[in-house]
C-alpha cells in the first residue's frame, strides 16, 4: 500500500476515534452548469431547439473535518452516485494535487487515485472558486444525508489505488483493456425508419408493453421516438453515441428473455436496443470541442489532450473511450479499446523537449446492418501522428497534428446514465428498464406457452434463430408460421414452413436452436412461432 493511502488511512482512522465526520451545509455549495458539447448523433439545429443541457454539482470544503480536502459530487439524479464523485486533495497553497474518482464500467465501480490532475475527469470546474466564475448557484438539494456524504468519500480515500502519472519517454508502449472489458456488438439504430420503435416488436414497442402490463399506463416511448428520433435529413443521424455508452457502461445481454405478461420474447437484439437508447444520454467526461461549422476549429481535439486522455482511461483505469473519428459536422461514435505509440525525440531546447508518436488504435464499430448475434464488436486499426512539447521532465504541454495525419473529432467517457437530458427519449426510465430486463425469466421449452410473439428477422438464405433454450437430452419439434409485417413483398404474404429442431445439444449446456429455411430474395419479420 502505498504513502498516500497510507494517509488517507490514519486520516479516516483519526477521524473515526474523534467522531469528526459529521459535515455542516454551510460548507456545502452547489452549482449548475450548461453542457456545451454532447456526443449525440443529431446536428445542430436539433440541439438548438432548446431543451435542458444543465447539470447540477456540489462542493464540499473541509471534507472530512480536513481544510485539505474537498469532496464534489453531482446531484441530477437526487442522490450522489460513486461514479460521479471525487475527492480532491489540495496542497497549502489551494492548488489540486491528486483526486480520487470512482469509474463505472459494466455496472461495476471501482476507486482510482489519479496521482495529478493533468486531465480533468468530469466537464465541470474541480474547485469551488472555479466553479463560482462559471455556474450558477442553487440551493443545496435536500433533505441530504451528509453522513452518506461521508461514507462516500472514505470509500474513495480507501478503496483507491494509485496510478502513475502522465509522463513522455522514447519507445514502444501500449495498452488495452481487459478482454471482458472489449465492447459489445450491436445496431447503431438509425433515424431513417425508426428501427427503434417500428412495430410491436421493436425494442420500444416491447418495452411499452412490458410497462403497461405492469403499471396499468403506456409510457408511450414508441410515440415520441417517432415523433423526435426519426430525422431523415441526415443520413448520420441514429444511436451510435448511445451504442458506444452502453458498451461501456452495460454487460452484454447474451440471454433470450420470456416476458409472462405479454406473451412476447425479448432476444438480446431487442434489449441491446433498450440499452442503447437509455444510454442515449449520459455523463459524460467530453475532451474537446464538437465540430459544428466552418466557424469551428477542424483540428481539435489536439493532440496533446488526445495523448492524455488515452493514457488516463485505458492506460491507468483500463476503460474504453469512445471518439468521434469524422473531423467535421457528421457525428459517428466508435469505441476505442487499445493503443500502441511509438515514440521518438526529435529536439530540444533549453526548456523544452519535442517528440513525435506514431499512435496506432484499436477501435470497435457497431453493426451497419440489424443482426440478432451475440460477442465481441468487430474492430479496425485507426492510425494518427503528431507532435508533443514536453518540459524537461517529461509534462506535455502542447501538440501539433502531422499535416497528413487526420485527427478525430472529440474524444468521450461514459461515466454513467443520465435522466436529465433532452435529446434522450423521456418516455424510457433506464432505471425502470434495467429493472424489467433484470426481472424477466429466460425463455426456453419448459415456461413457454404454445404460442408466444418474436422479434426475430428471417434473411435471405439464411437460419432462423428460435428463441428456445434447451438443455441436454431436449429434443423438439417446431412448426414455424411466419407471416410478414411489411409492405414487401405484398402485405398478405404468408408462409408456413417446418423443421426439425432437434439440435445436437452436450455437456448440459443451454444453446439456441436453428432451423435453416430457404426463403429466396424475402425479407419476413417472424410474427409467431407455434411449438408442437
Amino acid at each position: 500500500m502505498n504513502q498516500t493511502i497510507n494517509f488517507y488511512l490514519l486520516l479516516v482512522g483519526l477521524l473515526i476515534g474523534s467522531q469528526c465526520l459529521a459535515a455542516s451545509n454551510s460548507s456545502l455549495k452547489c452549482y449548475e452548469f450548461d453542457t456545451l458539447d454532447v456526443p449525440a448523433a443529431i446536428d445542430l439545429k436539433a440541439l438548438s431547439t432548446g431543451g435542458d443541457y444543465s447539470h447540477r454539482w456540489c462542493y464540499q470544503e473541509n471534507a472530512l473535518g480536513h481544510k485539505e480536502y474537498i469532496f464534489i459530487f453531482n446531484m441530477d439524479s437526487g442522490a450522489p452516485k460513486p461514479e460521479l464523485s471525487a475527492l480532491i486533495r489540495l496542497d497549502p497553497h489551494h492548488h489540486a494535487v491528486s483526486i480520487s474518482i470512482g469509474s463505472l464500467s459494466l455496472g461495476k465501480v471501482k476507486f482510482q487515485l489519479l496521482s495529478e490532475l493533468a486531465l480533468n475527469p468530469f466537464s465541470i470546474p474541480l474547485l469551488p472558486e472555479q466553479a463560482r466564475l462559471v455556474g450558477r448557484p442553487i440551493s443545496a438539494p435536500g433533505p441530504l444525508d451528509l453522513s452518506s456524504l461521508n461514507t462516500l468519500a472514505i470509500q474513495h480515500a480507501v478503496q483507491s489505488s494509485a496510478s502513475d502519472k502522465i509522463r513522455i519517454k522514447t519507445g514502444n508502449f501500449g495498452a488495452h483493456i481487459s478482454p471482458d472489458q472489449e465492447p459489445f456488438n450491436g445496431f447503431w439504430w438509425s433515424d431513417e425508419g425508426v428501427p427503434m420503435a417500428t412495430g410491436p416488436n421493436s425494442p420500444l414497442g416491447i418495452y411499452d408493453a412490458s410497462i403497461a402490463a405492469r403499471t396499468g399506463t403506456n409510457p408511450n416511448s414508441v410515440e415520441w421516438e417517432n415523433a423526435n428520433h426519426s430525422d431523415t435529413s441526415n443520413a448520420w443521424g441514429g444511436h451510435c453515441n448511445g451504442w458506444a455508452a452502453s458498451t461501456v457502461l452495460y454487460k452484454e445481454p447474451r440471454s433470450i428473455l420470456f416476458d409472462p405478461l405479454t406473451h412476447r420474447v425479448v432476444t438480446p437484439y431487442a434489449q441491446k436496443g433498450m440499452l442503447a437508447e437509455a444510454s442515449f444520454c449520459v455523463n459524460e467526461a467530453f475532451y474537446g470541442k464538437r465540430y459544428y461549422g466552418k466557424w469551428d476549429d477542424l483540428l481539435d481535439i489536439y493532440p496533446d489532450l488526445f495523448h492524455k486522455v488515452l493514457i488516463q482511461y485505458i492506460g491507468t483505469l483500463g476503460k474504453a473511450v469512445a471518439m468521434d473519428y469524422v473531423r467535421g459536422v457528421e457525428v459517428d461514435n466508435n469505441v476505442i479499446s487499445g493503443y500502441q505509440f511509438h515514440i521518438v525525440k526529435t529536439g530540444h531546447t533549453s526548456t523544452r523537449e519535442i517528440f513525435h508518436v506514431n499512435a496506432v488504435l484499436t477501435v470497435a464499430q457497431y453493426d451497419i446492418e440489424q443482426r440478432d448475434s451475440l460477442g465481441k464488436a468487430g474492430t479496425y486499426q485507426k492510425s494518427y501522428s503528431y507532435s508533443l512539447i514536453t518540459d524537461l521532465n517529461g509534462n506535455i504541454l502542447s501538440g501539433k497534428w502531422d499535416k497528413d495525419s487526420d485527427n478525430p473529432d472529440f474524444l468521450w467517457v461514459p461515466l454513467s446514465i443520465s435522466e436529465h437530458c433532452s435529446p434522450r427519449n423521456p418516455r424510457i426510465d433506464p432505471t425502470q428498464m434495467t429493472e424489467l430486463l433484470n426481472s424477466l425469466p429466460e425463455a426456453n421449452a419448459h415456461t413457454l406457452p404454445l404460442n408466444f410473439v418474436s422479434n426475430l428477422s428471417l434473411i435471405p438464405q439464411g437460419q432462423v434463430p428460435i428463441p428456445l433454450q434447451v438443455e441436454a437430452g431436449d429434443q423438439m419439434k417446431l412448426k414455424i408460421s411466419v407471416r410478414s409485417i411489411t409492405p414487401a413483398p405484398n402485405p398478405e404474404f404468408s408462409l408456413i414452413a417446418s423443421g426439425d429442431a432437434r439440435y445436437p445439444v452436450t455437456g448440459g449446456e443451454k444453446e439456441s436452436m436453428f432451423i435453416p429455411l430457404n426463403i429466396g430474395d424475402s425479407v419476413i419479420p417472424v410474427s409467431t412461432l407455434s411449438r408442437l
